[in-house]
């Protein structure tokens, strides 16, 4: 990860390769550069090339020889008025990319943010610097990766290092490195990236940051009477997994928050099963362990950040393949509550594995239920690539999470479970069927899983689809992993506890 700092010193005085400064629409001068002759010299270039300060706009001023810096980029930042803690993190994941060939470090001061601290716009910019210039590139070859490696390796923040700013920073940076480790193992490719991969990188993570863990192979699960997990596995040769991790604060948690549940959906590979996948549509289904990805990241980072409350990480780690072992549309699975599942499409495998992962938490007593899983293309097609669908009976528990994602950037968007569309799953031959009609297609998945978090836990689903994995590249990730929903539920742990 690139290496970042912070320096009391202003823009005419730090040394760095290049120097960013930051201005609002309709300003003359870029904003904080202290009156004199690097302001005035600015401020010409800005006349004679047109610079106004909308959003996207960006001038490059090579310095003479003697100066600090070897040029000055300006940012425009657009108005002022909408400029928000999300602006800074794309103004300077913007920066880490424009730079990332071309300089060595890079130094800048913090653009203003309505509303926000200097804290809080710091941790804001190192986090648009550590994820918009973020690359995956664990499979190039050593003289392909050699020539894509970026040169920036420094960042130095102008900005006073007291201890508030210094947490900032440290925080930041924990959550920052948690989403890269959930992008890497997003991007892996599936053939690497198998449930039993996915419990030795999990015990790898387990070590290196005090967590226990449990795992149970298909034999435990049986035991457990797992029909549904199970049943998804069935198709593949890979054998499934469950991985539990647990973090325990260092001391005992005293908030109303006490433990919380983690559920995430760890599909290594979706075919779609008997109920194939178009061959397209399979291209970027390495990407169905998203769930599972956030939710060992989130876990990675509880100890460094001294998170308040228990937490328990489950990943459902599985393959949903085709084979002549493959579970069918017609087939009726016992899940571990006891209720039979009545099986019509195998492609909705997701909410089969986590009916029993949202089971086997709520034998742990938790005080909140969280799952999170690349759920549905209805999910996208209502809300797009970059929006979380968020669902639960408790509105509460529900604006707990949604506060988070407002504080982090990250979007989400509450859809309803109205209670007349659970009508859409009922079975003449068993308990419950796990897809309804095709209209509302989120929200009778969101019902279904409902059926088995019940009502008595706070529980929240959260229907990563869209913006698990990028297809093309975002303002703060390239086009694979995004990480999405990491720092959201770091957020949302810390507040609750």
């Amino acid at each position: 990860m690139l290496d970042l700092a912070l320096s009391r010193k202003d823009a005419t005085s730090v040394r760095a390769d290049a120097v960013a400064l930051f201005c609002a629409e309709g300003s003359k001068h870029p904003d904080g550069v202290p009156a004199g002759a690097l302001r005035r010299a600015l401020a010409r270039a800005m006349a004679a090339e047109g610079f106004t300060g909308k959003e996207g706009e960006a001038l490059v001023w090579h310095a003479p020889d003697g100066s600090a810096a070897g040029r000055y980029l300006v940012l425009g930042t657009g108005k002022a008025r909408d400029a928000d803690l999300e602006t800074v993190r794309k103004l300077f994941a913007a920066l880490a990319r424009r730079l990332e060939r071309s300089a060595r470090h890079l130094a800048a001061p913090l653009p203003a943010a309505k509303g926000a601290g200097e804290a809080e716009r710091l941790q804001a910019a190192a986090e648009g610097l550590l994820l918009g210039g973020y690359r995956w590139d664990a499979w190039l070859s050593r003289n392909e990766g050699s020539a894509r490696k970026p040169r920036l390796s420094r960042a130095t923040l102008l900005a006073s290092p007291v201890k508030a700013n210094k947490e900032a920073l440290s925080r930041a940076q924990v959550a920052c490195r948690a989403t890269l480790l959930a992008r890497e193992l997003v991007c892996e490719a599936p053939s690497t990236l198998t449930p039993r991969e996915m419990e030795r990188r999990a015990r790898k993570v387990a070590r290196a940051h005090g967590l226990t863990i449990k795992v149970l192979d298909e034999k435990a699960a049986a035991r457990k009477g797992m029909g549904c997990f199970l049943g998804v596995a069935r198709g593949s040769d890979e054998p499934p997994r469950l991985i539990h991790l647990t973090y325990k604060p260092a001391r005992k948690p005293k908030g109303r928050v006490k433990r919380v549940a983690l559920v995430g959906k760890g599909i290594t590979f979706d075919s779609g099963g008997l109920s194939l996948k178009p061959s397209t549509s399979m291209e970027t289904m390495k990407c169905d362990m998203a769930g599972s990805a956030a939710v060992l990241a989130t876990m990675s980072a509880l100890k460094p950040l001294r998170c308040p409350v228990e937490v328990h990480g489950i990943l459902m780690m599985t393959e949903n393949m085709p084979s002549g072992r493959a579970y069918k549309p017609g087939d009726i699975l016992r899940s571990m509550s006891g209720k039979s599942v009545e099986v019509l499409n195998t492609d909705a495998e997701g909410r089969l594995v986590l009916a029993d992962g949202l089971e086997y938490a709520r034998r742990l007593k938790p005080d909140r239920m969280v799952d999170l899983a690349t759920l549905t293309g209805a999910c996208v097609v209502a809300l797009g690539n970059q929006c979380t669908g968020v669902m639960g009976f408790d509105d509460g528990a529900v604006e707990e999470i949604l506060a988070a994602a407002r504080a982090t950037g990250e979007k989400m968007w509450r859809l309803p479970l109205f209670k007349e569309y659970r009508t859409l799953l009922d079975s003449k031959v068993a308990d419950i069927k796990h897809v309804g009609s095709r209209w509302g297609g989120a929200i009778t998945a969101g019902l279904f899983l409902g059926d088995f978090a019940g009502r008595d836990i706070p529980w929240v689903h959260l229907d990563i689809a869209g913006p698990a994995f990028a297809e093309e590249d975002q303002p703060l990730a390239r086009v694979g992993g995004t990480g999405h929903p990491v720092r959201t539920l770091l957020r949302y742990l810390d507040s609750v506890g």
